[in-house]
């Protein structure tokens, strides 16, 4: 009778949780509605909604994670989307392709270069010859290339295999597959957790690629809103900057949907206030997609609309 009882308490908890969990990212009416990829890069978005922070600004945001590049591009071309939390990569490549979005933002997360428990990879100048695993024309992607020329290296000197898929870079890094590979964290946490080695922080380059772009629509209509959204934002940068991850990192990941079973870092790399995209990274990116076909030789517009600063 007691383990009845337990039983109907412990399905009403996780019922009740799960009511929770759905009420969280349920929103209706919503002034904005933002597409995402799930990573680090959109927490402060989940802890400014968790903390009531774009309530108090009398905004309703609608954050809808994305399977692929393909949705994005079908619920943004349908006017589903008034704006997306991606790559400036992707953007870039995009627009080029007649989907004109216009990066208005960086946002924050810090890659990090890691090697195999048992990897003969133990500084970024043993690069040579080595395979390094990433996501293909990804952030990942040209912050390796960055690194390797930084090294004198080319890139026909080191292995880069395309792993898109998060949980299979992990698996493939811890069976020494690979001799390194770059992640967000909590996954590059979770890997010095098992024994991996951190080869490389890559803020030291201070480029942000990750970045909130509007379509023209949202930018002419909802100019105000989108203010908003940005101090939202970073009421949220303060607030996790000045809290231990174990606050807010799980609930928020949790909510933004990352990939996996992961434990909360025991330490965040800070997160910055809003801030341009600015002129420098454009260029660098736009060179590094040009180097690989990804944009016309002759594309020289550049989207990034920096009017908000």
């Amino acid at each position: 009778m007691k383990r009845s009882l337990v039983l109907c308490l412990c399905i009403l908890g996780l019922c009740c949780a799960a009511c929770h969990s759905s009420k969280e990212q349920t929103v209706t009416n919503p002034d904005l509605t933002i597409g995402y990829f799930p990573s680090s890069d959109i927490l402060p978005y989940f802890v400014a909604q968790q903390q009531g922070y774009f309530e108090s600004l009398h905004i309703n945001v609608a954050l809808q994670p994305m399977q692929s590049s393909v949705e994005l591009d079908t619920l943004y071309r349908a006017g589903k989307l008034d704006g997306a939390a991606l790559f400036l990569m992707d953007a870039l490549r995009l627009s080029a392709q007649g989907t004109k979005m216009y990066p208005v933002m960086a946002n924050e997360g810090c890659f990090y270069l890691v090697g195999a428990p048992d990897s003969s990879l133990l500084h970024i100048n043993q690069l040579d010859e080595k395979s390094i695993a990433v996501r293909s024309y990804s952030a990942s992607d040209y912050l390796v290339d960055r690194l390797i020329h930084q090294v004198g290296l080319t890139t026909d000197d080191v292995n880069k295999p395309a792993i898109d898929n998060v949980s299979t870079r992990l698996e493939m890094l811890a069976n020494s597959q690979v001799n390194g590979a770059v992640f967000q964290d909590p996954y590059a946490t979770q890997v010095l957790r098992e024994g991996g080695c951190k080869l490389y922080a890559f803020q030291s380059f201070n480029q942000t690629l990750s970045v909130t772009a509007f379509s023209q629509k949202a930018l002419n209509e909802k100019k105000e809103i989108i203010r908003k959204l940005m101090q939202g934002y970073d009421q949220a940068v303060n607030y996790m900057n000045t809290h231990q991850p174990a606050e807010w990192y799980r609930r928020a990941a949790n909510a933004a949907r990352l990939e996996g079973t992961w434990k909360t870092p025991f330490k965040v790399a800070p997160y910055h206030p809003a801030r341009p995209v600015d002129r420098v990274t454009t260029d660098s990116v736009v060179n590094w997609l040009k180097r690989y076909d990804l944009l016309p030789a002759r594309y020289v517009e550049d989207v990034v609309d920096r009017s908000f600063f």
